[in-house]
């Protein structure tokens, strides 16, 4: 005995289904709609009930380091209020692969037409590419949305001042002959870019040409001065929040290169 009343309309109805709905699923989706209304049901209703249809992956939001917001949404084929198996769902994974990771099925009883959802993600790795896609289902079948992507936030580098500064005096001869400083980089930073200043004599201070240096030490010659000098170095990373090192104080006794050759 047939419990699916005959309709010409259900062989349209079929073309929409992802998944082969049972025979007791299709009856419950007719019985409520017979239901609602006590003329005998409105039969242009069950006529152009289905799967789910419009189905579609939005765009990702609040996406930063670790975490993200899926959207997308779908249309419940005019399913009735309260029938059964109705939800949404995201499958998600990094883009180098296929999505194997699903959130929990969320119940959508009432929806019977255009559905939005959204659900928040965490436990993502910094920098990351990802692909996503919502998933919605009614008792007539489930329809997948395509695949988007969204990239993870990579994380600012700290910016602190560099550790362990050591000033550099270069000596031949029993003659000092150059001289700079040396330091080591802050906690978390990987090939950061410094900045370098030098005072001679109190003058004030002034970026040495070259700046910023990707390296953890600056040298140069001594200069050709008949007289001793002193000479002060401090070093910052390039960063907004990163202030001066503490200067590095030298004092160079040299003697003219001029003199000496004569």
């Amino acid at each position: 005995m047939s419990i699916i009343p005959e309709d010409p309309k259900l062989s349209e109805i079929s073309n929409e289904f992802v998944s082969t709905p049972s025979p007791e699923s299709l009856k419950t989706f007719y019985e409520l709609v017979i239901d609602e209304n006590s003329n005998g049901g409105r039969q242009s209703d069950f006529e152009f009930m289905g799967a789910p249809r419009d189905v579609s992956t939005l765009s990702a939001t609040n996406v930063g380091e670790n975490g993200a917001t899926l959207n997308g949404e779908g249309n419940m084929n005019n399913t009735p209020s309260g029938a059964p198996n109705k939800a949404i769902r995201f499958v998600y994974g990094e883009a180098s692969g296929l999505p194997d990771t699903s959130t929990d099925w969320v119940g959508k009883s009432s929806s019977t037409g255009m559905t939005g959802h959204s659900e928040g993600i965490s436990g993502l790795s910094s920098g990351t590419d990802y692909s996503y896609r919502v998933e919605v289902k009614n008792g007539f079948g489930t329809v997948l949305g395509s695949t988007v992507e969204f990239t993870t936030d990579t994380p600012a580098p700290t910016c602190s001042s560099p550790n362990n500064v050591q000033g550099l005096i270069f000596e031949s001869g029993g003659v000092q002959t150059g001289h700079g400083l040396a330091w080591e980089e802050p906690t978390g930073v990987s090939d950061g870019l410094y900045d370098v200043q030098r005072n001679v004599n109190g003058d004030g201070w002034n970026t040495v040409f070259g700046s910023p240096f990707n390296a953890t030490n600056y040298s140069e010659d001594a200069f050709n001065s008949p007289d001793p000098y002193e000479i002060q170095y401090r070093v910052r990373q390039q960063c907004s929040s990163s202030n001066f090192s503490g200067y590095i104080s030298t004092s160079i006794m040299t003697i003219d290169n001029t003199e000496e050759q004569q």
